[in-house]
């Protein structure tokens, strides 16, 4: 019998990625596609929906010509996506405008009548992750209600990303996993059901309105032949639901027993752990539904990390980046090692990592980003150390969030795009005094993750807890005595000079 594969796709805000994944979820082939954001207006974020579909097709034949395997032996398509992002779309499934981003917060206006509604207590009590910021999807869909009523008033269906690819791949209707549906605000996570009035009294909706809610390892049918067609795939593949992408990268990361966290570094970061209970704190942390159904994930969600890194690379290293471009070079190796040469703390310069505002160690949507401290004494390098000490600062504020609540977190396996720099898995060891362990698939977390969770739908393992077994780490990572305590005195200042300036922040965005 020939070998059995996973079309794999991970759906992110700024590309797409597809890998062929086999059962043991070893990678065998990985294509990316990128793409680009819209910022037509102050506050707005926005993609039209068919560049998905558009990437995932064109990605999925590649990786399939790249590694000649043989359509019929991949048995089934899953997909992890970016969450929190909406889609209204007609009868027939077609979208009626771009899709609003997670980052996107143009319904300022609009979330507050839903805080004053569903109050803060009111939605623990219940177990429901609670709108907190305009960056939450029910004020997204308050939004087009109120200023779009004329997209509205054709609307079917508000659905998010991955539920809109499920559609294309050709299942029946709309599907949305537990993890997507308790980032959307009616999900009660203790009983993994929705709650209606949360939709019926905060919007005047019914939960028609809504994609159906189903687990991350369900089998929704099979592809439909024109996706098939589209993807190089027979129509005899099965879709699995699939997941988020933080949830998915939970997975991928190894860290799957209760209690193992991990630390994620790619656009954005996160401190996450399975447990049993839910449990949330005013620092933005806080349970969501996990890949694996019935159990939850403890996270401390950092808007930006390595997005900061992205930014300085394209607006102020652009010497190093013709530099990289004349040498065949990857510009963040040549950055890296140039902020190797600059001392543990960059001369007292601090980068403040907050260019979307943020969500854990605090809830905050408008404080910014900064650099702190910058003198004639300081150049490009030393902005570049500064960013990733800064990110690293950051994370360890997550990291005593986590502890707060009662999660003493001694031991990290380490995963995404960031931990492919040996400088900054040092720095992260030394900034959040733990060792740190980096899974080998770091870069295909996602895919990884959401593979293995279609291999489990699928009945090739019997439980999740089985599959931590098969994953090795290619580096470990201690931390440095004398340079931690070199962080101790920078950490101090970082925590002390956000009260300041988030009030000056406040009085610019607000």
């Amino acid at each position: 019998m020939s070998k059995k594969y996973i079309l794999a796709c991970d759906l992110g805000t700024s590309a797409t990625k597809s890998s062929i994944i086999d059962m043991q979820g070893c990678v065998q082939g990985t294509v990316q596609q990128a793409y680009q954001v819209e910022y037509p207006q102050e506050r707005w974020a926005e993609q039209d929906p068919h560049v998905y579909w558009d990437a995932i097709t064109t990605t999925a034949r590649q990786v399939l010509a790249q590694t000649k395997i043989d359509p019929r032996s991949v048995t089934a398509f899953t997909v992890d996506a970016m969450m929190a992002s909406v889609i209204p779309v007609d009868t027939k499934g077609r979208p009626l405008r771009k899709t609003i981003l997670w980052m996107d917060v143009r319904s300022v206006d609009h979330v507050t009548p839903l805080m004053n509604k569903f109050t803060f207590p009111d939605m623990m009590a219940k177990n429901i992750i609670p709108v907190m910021s305009a960056k939450d999807p029910l004020a997204k869909i308050a939004w087009v209600k109120n200023e779009e009523p004329h997209i509205f008033k054709k609307t079917k269906k508000f659905v998010d990303v991955k539920d809109w690819i499920l559609y294309q791949a050709g299942v029946d209707d709309f599907y949305t996993d537990w993890s997507h549906a308790c980032i959307w605000n009616y999900f009660r996570i203790d009983k993994h059901e929705p709650e209606p009035e949360i939709i019926e009294e905060g919007l005047g909706l019914s939960m028609d309105y809504l994609s159906t809610i189903v687990k991350t390892t369900d089998i929704l049918g099979t592809l439909s032949p024109e996706a098939a067609k589209s993807l190089g795939l027979t129509p005899e593949t099965q879709v699995v639901c699939g997941c988020g992408d933080l949830v998915a990268v939970s997975v991928g990361s190894g860290a799957i027993t209760p209690g193992k966290p991990h630390l994620y570094i790619g656009s954005s970061g996160w401190i996450s752990q399975h447990q049993e209970e839910p449990q949330f704190d005013l620092c933005g942390a806080g349970t969501i539904e996990s890949a694996i159904p019935g159990r939850l994930l403890l996270t401390g969600h950092m808007e930006s990390a390595g997005s900061c890194l992205a930014w300085l690379v394209e607006n102020v290293c652009t010497a190093e980046s013709e530099q990289a471009s004349t040498a065949d070079r990857d510009v963040y190796d040549l950055v890296t090692e140039q902020a190797k040469e600059v001392p543990p703390g960059s001369r007292n310069l601090l980068y403040l990592p907050w260019p979307i505002g943020e969500r854990c160690p605090f809830i905050n949507p408008f404080v910014r980003s900064a650099f702190l401290n910058l003198s004639f004494d300081h150049n490009r390098p030393h902005m570049v150390r500064a960013v990733l000490e800064g990110v690293a600062y950051n994370t360890r504020w997550v990291k005593e969030a986590l502890s707060s609540m009662g999660h003493e977190i001694t031991q990290l396996n380490i995963c995404g795009g960031g931990a492919k720099s040996d400088l900054w898995m040092q720095i992260f060891a030394d900034i959040l005094n733990v060792p740190l362990r980096r899974v080998t698939t770091l870069q295909d977390a996602g895919t990884v993750g959401v593979a293995l969770v279609a291999a489990v739908a699928l009945g090739e393992y019997k439980s999740f807890d089985e599959l931590e077994k098969i994953f090795t780490y290619d580096k470990e990572v201690n931390p440095d005595p004398e340079i931690v305590a070199t962080y101790e005195k920078l950490y101090k200042a970082f925590r002390d000079i956000f009260d300041q300036f988030s009030g000056v922040c406040y009085q610019l965005n607000a």
